[in-house]
Order: structure tokens, then sequence, then C-alpha cells
């Protein structure tokens, strides 16, 4: 389990992804949001929640050829490496997960149109 005991979240970038299949663009802050001591806690408690599970099922980060090509693990890298530009790389992203959106939703398409013929020759 990871011990969050000494986490803070000094400030929030928020952003909205929209739905490139409806025309609808980001919504990115010019700025991030500063936190006050009133709702500091109440956003650690929304935010970390989930890593304060007992079973530890975390995401990682994939690629078919390697990891360096996927773009998420390089972003989350610059985070780490220059913590100062969070913001900026956020928005980036941002604009990335709306880039790229369609292409999963294609992809789930295509394997149900794989899967659901066999489905259904199983049921019948």
């Amino acid at each position: 389990m990871i011990n969050l005991f000494n986490t803070h979240i000094e400030n929030l970038s928020i952003h909205r992804v929209g739905n490139k299949s409806r025309n609808e663009s980001t919504f990115l802050s010019e700025t991030p949001y500063g936190l006050n001591d009133e709702i500091m806690p109440l956003l650690k408690e929304y935010f970390f929640k989930p890593f304060r599970e007992k079973e530890e099922n975390y995401y990682q980060f994939a690629h078919e050829v390697d990891l360096e090509y996927n773009e998420m693990f390089n972003m989350a890298t610059q985070i780490f490496t220059n913590p100062s530009e969070i913001h900026t790389i956020s928005k980036k992203i941002t604009n990335h997960l709306l880039n790229n959106r369609i292409i999963h939703i294609l992809k789930m398409v295509k394997y149900m149109s794989l899967i659901l013929p066999m489905f259904l020759s199983i049921i019948m």
C-alpha cells in the first residue's frame, strides 16, 4: 500500500476534453487554480482515495514496440523531470486525449464487430 500521509496538492490545472466526433474542443485553463487550506483536504481525499485501496491494481503505460513511443508516458516523464512545467504539459495531455479519443472508440467498435458475431453464434 502506498503511504500518502505527506502528500499535498499545491494547485489544480482544470481542463475539459471535448468530444471530437461532436466537434467539441477542449477547455484549457490559462493558469493553475490555487488552493486554500479549507479545500485542500477535500481534494486530497477525493484524488488519493483510490490509491489507498488494499488491492493495488494500477494502470501502467505500454506500447507495442517500445515504451519510448508512448506519448502519455513521455509527457508524464516530463512532469517529473521538470515539475515547474506541469501546467503546460497538462495542456498537451488534454489535447492529446482529444485527438486520440476517437481512435480508441474505433478500436473498440472493431473489436465488438469481431466478438459480437462469435458471441451470437454461441448463444444460438
